[in-house]
């Protein structure tokens, strides 16, 4: 472990800083608890502290007052901070205190494992839901529920819903459209692997030529399954420039009218990524079948450090809103036979509290209006719509409901007519919910 590269080294010091530590110099010590500050290059043979007696060496230290030496003195020394006074100790006599809430962004297969109890179908949560019920009444739990004076009610909450009917959907018959013959790089990866970024980076720069790109998992091709390939040739149509489907009532439901849907987000990095600056992104659509989507993304940088930690703070409201908003009507333009704008426009921003919808509004509103004007004959319509929706079921897990906040509307349309739009728009494509 000695042996690391130095950027292993930071690496493993950014994992476990500030986590607490139980310390015992052995069975019948009571021990203490600090919290990691950092690991020492050197190991415990190497490094050199001071002490009342003057400079000594770690390993020397313990065998000098333990009247034996350390069993693993190669391993490197954990330090911690105390009253402004930093104290070393060896890494044996360090383990981790239980219970403490980890703060790091989770591996892949800990993503899954964490996140498994989505999956369940919404038959067998209500099942679980009713048995955790009984078993609350029939423990030593249900003297604790009545001293606070709480009751579990036997019947679920009811609540009153509007079941909107399914959307009729309308694919090609079998018609071909003449094109160029479109060029797709395809590459088979393994399921982690590096590669994947350096594919998408690449293919960023291959669109202007219009190279698609697209990955395909090696285990899923080997077993062929007919919804895996259905779900591939889905995408690559679409990538190079098909159409699998249209939705009827779509046009009808926006008064007829080119109408844009877009999505916005700005997300913050997790408190192990202190330094690293927001990622605003947009999703806007590219046509009125609101089935062809395109990204925008940018950087927003930190606020200056206002914690104990000196940490730099996010912001919510998204500073690039005028400029990303502009890049995907720019990309509308070009996308549409008649290189025009869209009349309409609907905005779904996620990620906001309540206590910041005036100070998005403010700030956020005012600059879709701006990108607007900036480009002449754009639309000058916006619509944020506030409503209520139970989405549809999913393939896996039982979805919640999605709720949506009026901020600012200024076209005409009714609630009905816009949660048509949302219906038609969002189970199919890849707004924000």
């Amino acid at each position: 472990m000695y042996e690391l590269r130095e950027d292993k080294y930071h690496k493993l010091h950014r994992v476990l800083r500030r986590f607490k530590i139980d310390i015992k110099q052995g069975d019948s010590d009571k021990g203490i608890t600090k919290s990691i500050n950092h690991l020492t290059l050197t190991n415990c043979q190497n490094k050199i502290f001071k002490t009342d007696e003057g400079r000594t060496l770690v390993e020397a230290f313990f065998l000098r007052n333990w009247g034996r030496g350390l069993h693993y003195p190669n391993l490197p020394n954990v330090v911690t901070m105390g009253k402004g006074k930093m104290t070393v100790y060896p890494m044996e006599l360090c383990s981790f205190r239980k219970g403490q809430r980890y703060i790091l962004k989770l591996g892949g297969d800990q993503q899954s494992s964490a996140l498994g109890f989505q999956t369940i179908k919404p038959a067998v949560q209500f099942e679980q839901i009713m048995l955790a019920r009984q078993n609350v009444k029939n423990s030593d739990h249900k003297k604790l529920l009545d001293a606070y004076g709480i009751r579990i009610e036997k019947q679920f909450l009811a609540a009153q819903a509007h079941v909107l009917p399914p959307p009729e959907v309308v694919y090609s018959a079998n018609i071909r459209i003449p094109k160029e013959p479109p060029q797709l790089l395809l590459r088979i990866t393994d399921e982690r692997s590096s590669l994947y970024n350096c594919i998408k980076f690449e293919g960023n720069n291959f669109a202007s030529r219009r190279v698609t790109t697209q990955c395909m998992v090696l285990k899923h091709v080997k077993t062929l399954k007919d919804q895996y390939i259905s779900n591939l040739a889905l995408k690559i149509n679409l990538k190079i420039g098909g159409l699998n489907h249209c939705l009827l009532g779509l046009k009808a439901a926006c008064n007829n009218l080119p109408t844009m849907i877009v999505g916005a987000y700005l997300t913050h990095n997790n408190l192990s990524a202190k330094m690293k600056p927001s990622i605003a992104a947009f999703v806007g659509s590219l046509d009125w079948t609101m089935l062809k989507y395109t990204p925008a993304v940018g950087v927003q940088p930190l606020l200056e450090p206002s914690d104990e930690d000196g940490r730099p703070q996010s912001q919510e409201p998204i500073q690039l809103f005028r400029t990303l908003l502009t890049e995907l009507l720019e990309k509308w333009k070009k996308n549409n036979l008649v290189k025009k704008f869209p009349k309409k426009m609907i905005i779904f921003r996620d990620g906001v509290s309540d206590g910041e919808f005036t100070q998005v509004l403010e700030s956020e509103f005012k600059a879709a209006k701006a990108a607007v004007e900036k480009l002449a004959g754009a639309p000058n319509q916006y619509n944020l719509q506030s409503l209520r929706k139970k989405t549809q079921s999913g393939l896996q897990g039982t979805l919640r409901p999605t709720r949506y906040v009026v901020l600012k509307g200024e076209s005409n349309s009714l609630a009905n007519q816009l949660q048509k739009i949302i219906q038609l728009s969002m189970p199919y494509s890849h707004t924000m919910q």
